[in-house]
């Protein structure tokens, strides 16, 4: 009987990559979600202890799963997306016990329609954060009836701070590429925004822009938010069946194991209880064990607990920068290409990013399940291939 082997590693370098990767994304999307910085905690510690460093770059289900629980906040409240996190968690245990094969069901270019919708979710969403214009809506569609309404009456400063990331993180990886590999470009960029914000911005002034501002660690702001209100049992099935399709996906791109599914699906439950946090980044291979998120989780907690009074001043434009830039960079653009191979592939591309974009996220994972499962039974499914 053959025994699986089992390696271990600790690199300062994979520490220092991973807390710059997750610890500015994790704080973004807690900031921008309306969740707060102490659900972010969590999900920093949990993504440094879990995430391999070479599953970093392309993403796009990350940006997914934010877009759902934004929208379930917002729409529902806390009580609700905790729910729906637990419910999702469940339910890859589920597929973890049974060992079903996800996988059999993706229908790539279904999957190609979901990242292409995300990318411009994100960006239209969130570029009321970055421009600071103070618009408001759950769905594109909303959003930019906010847009028109209000009108084009941008914050200068947020759009300086938002435009100084957005260039960081798109020039450093090509000029600086082996720095890159340690320091990635979205703590630089968060870093310079808030130098540039205590040097245009004094403290002793009242602030010109939206900062992260004040935050607690209390037990009441971290524990059991599913239980501080009624939740929607509608919001949190619908959701939470959404945050399963993308997590399940997100697993299934590396070949997960049942073991994989099963540390994805118990890390949601217990994020649920914790803060009512997602945990959507693919677990690292249960082979191989790394001590380097250790000290990438240790420097995260010592950043946010005792740095609180520089962490609030930093640009909630910077926050939403890094979404943006990030969403588009996690796009794989060589996949839209390939569902042009037939009519069925490119009906299903336009489809369900159209359906997506007009009635919201979680709709739009639903609906394209429906039609993902259905034409996993066509031919064409066949010539599909998920890039490793």
């Amino acid at each position: 009987m053959n025994s699986e082997k089992i390696s271990s590693k600790f690199s300062i370098s994979e520490a220092l990559y991973i807390f710059s990767f997750i610890f500015p994304l994790a704080l973004s999307m807690s900031v921008c979600s309306g969740i707060g910085v102490a659900g972010g905690l969590f999900a920093c510690v949990a993504a440094c202890l879990l995430v391999a460093a070479k599953k970093t770059r392309l993403i796009m289900p990350v940006f997914t799963s934010y877009l759902i629980v934004t929208q379930t906040f917002k729409e529902f409240g806390m009580a609700t997306t905790a729910a729906a996190i637990g419910f999702g968690g469940l339910l890859m245990i589920i597929v973890a016990i049974t060992g079903f094969d996800f996988k059999k069901v993706v229908f790539k270019p279904v999957a190609v329609a979901i990242m292409l919708a995300s990318a411009i979710s994100v960006t239209v969403l969130d570029t009321t954060l970055y421009f600071g214009i103070g618009a408001t809506g759950n769905v594109v569609g909303e959003m930019i009836d906010s847009y028109l309404s209000l009108g084009f009456h941008p914050n200068w400063r947020d759009i300086l701070y938002g435009t100084i990331v957005m260039v960081i993180m798109i020039t450093y990886p090509r000029k600086f590429k082996k720095a890159d590999n340690v320091i990635r470009a979205p703590f630089i960029g968060l870093v310079l925004a808030l130098l540039l914000n205590f040097f245009l911005n004094p403290s002793d002034m009242i602030t010109a822009i939206n900062e992260i501002g004040t935050y607690s660690f209390s037990r009441s702001a971290l524990l059991f938010p599913a239980f501080r209100n009624d939740f929607s049992l509608a919001g949190l099935l619908s959701s939470g069946f959404a945050l399963f399709i993308i997590n399940a996906y997100s697993v299934s791109l590396e070949k997960g194991k049942s073991l994989d599914y099963l540390v994805a699906g118990s890390s949601n439950i217990i994020g649920s209880f914790i803060s009512g946090v997602f945990i959507p980044f693919c677990p690292r291979n249960h082979k191989s064990i790394s001590f380097s998120g250790i000290p990438a989780a240790l420097l995260s907690v010592l950043i946010l607990v005792l740095c609180r009074d520089y962490v609030a001043r930093i640009p909630v434009a910077a926050c939403a920068v890094i979404l943006i830039v990030g969403a588009w960079q996690s796009v794989r653009w060589g996949d839209i290409k390939k569902t042009f191979i037939d009519v069925p592939s490119l009906a299903c591309l336009i489809a369900v990013t159209a359906f997506m974009l007009i009635f919201g996220t979680v709709k739009g994972i639903l609906f394209g399940a429906l039609c993902s499962f259905i034409c996993s039974f066509l031919p064409s499914a066949k010539h599909f291939i998920e890039d490793k």
